[in-house]
């Protein structure tokens, strides 16, 4: 058994029915990880910690995944987000993609640090939909292996929302990014 410390964001909870929580994580260091935090005598001891878009440091125990929570304290909240439902529909499909697209404990250290650019930066842009189809290129670019183009290897998360990315409203962008997905297809469909 091995104990792990990780920075983590959740970004999946189910409560059990004996009242422990059952997170899917996102960390720099371990990458998609799942993990308990058991309800003990003291139901208060995880109030509150474990929602959706908290960004937490745990100590994790165990060999493999599910991991058990010892410890957990909040690092950031990201009030902006969870304060609305419209900003909730503008974090959902970044969401969903770490849920469905990203392997259990295989470690994407760059999407983890565009993750929390994302979450900062969204609230206040107006140009989600770019931010998620260059999100969404830079996912399946690590997934494949495959570096970035060198025309959008410069560009910052700020200059898409001040519309200052023409790039990404061609519709070339558009086939490139439909080509990065057959390529990681066929690297994941490869023996």
């Amino acid at each position: 058994m091995r104990h792990h410390t990780i920075k983590a964001l959740v970004i999946k909870r189910r409560i059990l029915p004996d009242g422990s929580k059952f997170l899917t994580l996102f960390s720099e260091e371990m990458g998609k990880v799942e993990a308990v935090a058991r309800a003990g005598a003291r139901p208060s001891r995880w109030s509150g910690r474990f929602e959706p878009l908290l960004l937490l440091s745990l100590s994790l125990f165990g060999s493999r995944s599910p991991y058990r929570i010892t410890t957990a304290e909040v690092l950031e909240d990201f009030p902006a987000l969870t304060s609305s439902p419209q900003t909730l529909q503008k974090v959902a499909p970044f969401i969903f993609l770490l849920t469905r697209a990203f392997p259990i404990q295989d470690p994407y250290p760059d999407i983890f640090s565009l993750v929390l650019e994302i979450l900062h930066i969204l609230p206040d842009c107006s140009r989600s939909d770019s931010i998620y189809l260059y999100f969404n290129y830079r996912c399946l670019l690590s997934l494949g292996g495959i570096p970035p183009e060198p025309a959008l290897a410069p560009i910052t998360l700020q200059e898409i929302c001040e519309n200052q990315v023409p790039l990404l409203q061609d519709a070339g962008f558009h086939s490139r990014l439909r080509s990065a997905w057959l390529i990681s297809l066929n690297l994941n469909l490869a023996p």
